[in-house]
């Protein structure tokens, strides 16, 4: 008896299609599509065969890749029936059904780069998706996708096949058609530290497009196509790249003008745009009108006092409770009048995110004395900041709290580490009476802001710390939830009070008058802002060139910058820091130590 394990080279002619083989039938598309893959990769795993007698041997496992030999024999590229085949050889004919029955079992792969160059050249021979992935023995899709891969630069699948790159990471390149400029990136960032990070790689390789997606998401895809633009979308189309920045500069000022004639004809005295977020510094210095709260007419007023006294004693219909709920409203609502539209202005803008924000009732130091003479305001004393004794601080009121939501963040996230000290918050909140304010966590359902609501994107919580709690609960499913809650594990609950307490802790910037409490709760639990954000151009942008300068001076150092300018413009100041601290293409070669620095930088007070 020959052995199981013997693997002999035998000539294609001794070979034939034993009735032990499973797959008697199969079309011959099939059969000319595996005999094309056979041509392109050649045989990756030997036949099995069972010794019926002299030079005569039955295939019972491959009789799909038999019948493809057989094809390309006849074939004038193929070695005729003398070319010499791998086959596993038993005379055994119980261990020979054995092996048809498991001969789908083990399917040798493909090395991605091969798959990928394989499918490719069967492609340019005019074999359809469908034939390939018969083939091969996969999904159509899968096909579809590899074949995407097909142009990628060689130096690419190069790094792919010897594994110094990941799938994921040769998909990046695909944003470019290009191939020359994949080359480029690709060279250029061996060695790099983000050179294995994908969203890295996109950036480098659509750097325009990438700025522009602010841009795209305000002027709309829609729009953009109807005049022209073009798209450029990555393998597995989850990110869309806008390529004509020009154009789509145009009909982002398009659209902002014509926002402006609207607000012109709607009666404000001036109406100032940006593509480039709002200038918080000029907001502060001007004077802000609130809109006026609508006067209910004398008869709304009785109907109003009317329907609400019938609330009150539980005999008023639908439509009376409704009729109330919409005269409540509008005694809420708030419009400005012509008259404070004579002597302010709108300032429109649309931020990085694409979305158009705005400012109404700005007084211009022009404009305050005619304002002061209608009664619509009050003349400022000189040196007024807004908020009469409080000291400015290094950051404008919404980035203040903006900043201190992220590092409320970081805090939350460190303590979901430390269930320990969350049950020792909760004890010593309930056991330490304290003045309202001291204690930065409160007995409370909901969340403590979290997440700014500028740049949110820049921000990564655990769902844990986002997700939305249920609904307010009656009587009696409160009731049932209690019963369902103490069934649950004592580490399932332990959990579930850690995350509570993490989410109910609220803190503020430790600047001027930092609480003591928190900033030792935060050292406790070893509370890290960087952890949760990374500085983004949208932060960038949000400070003074001034504060841009220092940062940079910060994290490179005075030696770095010696040859600077003493001044420069913000733009170029925001996309350096953004490069630098995200690791763009545009970004410096950096040191060790001034690696460290950019990755340790947090703003002041965080």
């Amino acid at each position: 008896m020959i052995g199981s394990e013997e693997i002999r080279m035998v000539p294609l002619a001794h070979l034939h299609l034993s009735e032990l083989n499973p797959r008697q039938s199969c079309t011959e598309a099939e059969i000319e599509a595996l005999a094309m893959s056979l041509r392109t990769v050649g045989l990756l795993q030997n036949l099995g065969g069972l010794e019926e007698g002299p030079e005569k041997i039955g295939v019972v496992a491959g009789g799909r890749r038999l019948r493809a030999l057989k094809l390309l024999a006849q074939d004038e590229e193929g070695a005729g029936e003398g070319r010499l085949i791998p086959i596993k050889i038993t005379s055994d004919k119980a261990e020979a059904r054995a092996w048809a029955n498991t001969e789908n079992a083990a399917r040798m792969a493909l090395n991605p780069a091969d798959e990928i160059a394989a499918y490719g050249e069967m492609a340019d021979r005019g074999a359809l998706p469908e034939t390939i992935a018969k083939a091969f023995a996969v999904s159509v899709r899968h096909v579809k996708g590899r074949l995407k891969l097909a142009g990628m630069a060689p130096v690419i699948l190069d790094a792919l096949r010897a594994g110094d790159i990941t799938l994921d990471v040769a998909a990046a390149y695909t944003v470019a058609e290009d191939v020359e400029a994949q080359t480029t990136v690709f060279n250029r960032m061996q060695g790099s530290w983000n050179a294995d990070d994908p969203s890295a790689i996109r950036r480098a390789l659509k750097r325009d497009a990438e700025d522009a997606s602010g841009l795209s998401a305000f002027v709309g895809r829609d729009a953009y196509e109807a005049e022209g633009g073009s798209i450029t979308e990555d393998l597995f189309g989850e990110d869309v790249y806008f390529n004509d920045v020009a154009l789509l500069n145009r009909l982002a000022e398009e659209k902002m003008q014509h926002l402006a004639a609207e607000m012109k004809a709607e009666g404000w005295k001036w109406v100032e745009t940006s593509l480039e977020g709002l200038d918080y510094t000029r907001i502060y210095k001007l004077q802000t009108l609130t809109a006026e709260r609508v006067s209910f007419t004398e008869d709304e007023a009785a109907r109003y006092s009317e329907l609400a006294a019938l609330i009150e004693a539980n005999t008023c219909t639908e439509e009376e409770r409704g009729e109330y709920a919409v005269l409540g409203e509008r005694n809420r609502a708030r419009i400005w009048t012509p008259e404070q539209r004579s002597v302010s202005g709108v300032m429109l803008a649309m931020d990085y995110q694409g979305d158009l924000v705005s400012r109404f009732g700005l007084v211009s130091a022009a404009d305050e004395a005619e304002a002061v003479a209608k009664g619509i305001c009050s003349a400022r004393s000189s040196g007024a900041t807004g908020d009469a004794g409080k000291a400015k601080g290094p950051y404008s009121g919404a980035l203040e709290t903006d900043l201190a939501a992220i590092r409320t963040g970081a805090i939350q996230t460190a303590i979901l580490r430390k269930p320990e000290l969350a049950l020792d918050l909760l004890t010593f909140a309930l056991t330490h009476p304290m003045y309202g304010g001291v204690f930065p966590v409160g007995i409370r359902t909901d969340t403590a802001r979290n997440l700014p609501d500028v740049g949110a994107d820049a921000v990564s919580l655990s769902e844990r710390l986002i997700a939305e709690h249920a609904g307010y609960m009656g009587q009696e499913d409160a009731a049932d939830a209690f019963v369902a809650f103490r069934e649950k594990a004592k580490k399932e609950r332990n959990a579930m009070l850690t995350e509570a307490i993490a989410r109910a802790f609220g803190a503020g910037l430790a600047l001027d008058k930092a609480n003591p409490i928190v900033e030792a709760i935060a050292e406790i639990a070893e509370a890290r802002a960087r952890e949760v954000w990374t500085p983004d151009r949208t932060f960038f942008a949000r400070l003074t060139a001034s504060q841009l300068m220092k940062i940079e001076r910060d994290v490179l150092g005075e030696e770095a910058l010696k040859d600077r300018p003493a001044k420069e413009a913000k733009r170029a100041l925001v996309d350096r820091l953004d490069a630098i601290f995200n690791g763009l293409d545009a970004a410096p070669e950096l040191t060790a130590e001034q690696k460290s620095r950019v990755e340790a930088w947090t703003p002041e007070g965080m």
